[in-house]
């Protein structure tokens, strides 16, 4: 007889207990808030609104992809979406850089990207930073520093939204941004995975 498939439940990216799993989504959903309850963690307390911000984060991180999808996968690319698919991903990572802050209850402000990471516990800081290095080969990019690229597109969102009140040429690096939204998608799902079933495809 095979041996039941057990699965750790994890929060805040640390084990809090078991279930078996049952290969049917909701009652393993079931089963993992379950454990969460006895570990005295409610997800309803409070928890809310990192979800939503989550969510949210993702939403911006889908729309993005769209984008690209829609004007940049052949050419002639379309210059109308060159803006709004800038806009989009730059806010995409600031709401990832809070929900990240809510998982660790920190409530970051402002719009800096750079100054949102320095924000972060270290250790999280270090995670992103590995799961970015991941990310860099697949979008053929070489080896920079999380923080600095940050710093770089931290006035994007203000900037590309305002393009018509620029007489300065702007430049923005959509595949550096697209490893950074990857990155804080899977690091936000390694985190949250006691609390949502199933990984976010943006990082697919």
């Amino acid at each position: 007889m095979k041996p039941p498939h057990v699965k750790t439940v994890l929060y805040n990216g640390k084990p809090v207990g078991t279930y078996i799993a049952t290969g049917d989504r909701e009652q393993e959903l079931v089963a993992s808030r379950a454990v969460l309850l006895e570990a005295g963690i409610d997800l309803n307390a409070g928890k809310a609104e990192q979800l939503t911000a989550l969510g949210q984060a993702r939403s911006f991180g889908v729309v993005t992809k769209l984008i690209l999808d829609a004007g940049f996968k052949s050419h002639p690319w379309n210059p109308h979406l060159v803006a709004p698919l800038i806009v989009n991903a730059s806010f995409c990572i600031e709401v990832f850089l809070k929900a990240l802050g809510k998982l660790v209850d920190k409530d970051l402000r402002g719009h800096h990207l750079g100054a949102l990471f320095d924000a972060l516990p270290m250790e999280q800081q270090d995670t992103i930073q590995k799961e970015f290095d991941c990310r860099l080969p697949i979008h053929r990019l070489p080896p920079s520093s999380l923080r600095d690229e940050l710093t770089s597109m931290s006035k994007a969102f203000e900037q590309w939204r305002y393009l018509y009140e620029k007489d300065t040429r702007l430049e923005f690096e959509v595949r550096v941004a697209l490893a950074v939204i990857e990155a804080l998608d899977r690091v936000c799902t390694g985190m949250t995975a006691g609390a949502q079933q199933g990984a976010s495809d943006l990082a697919k």
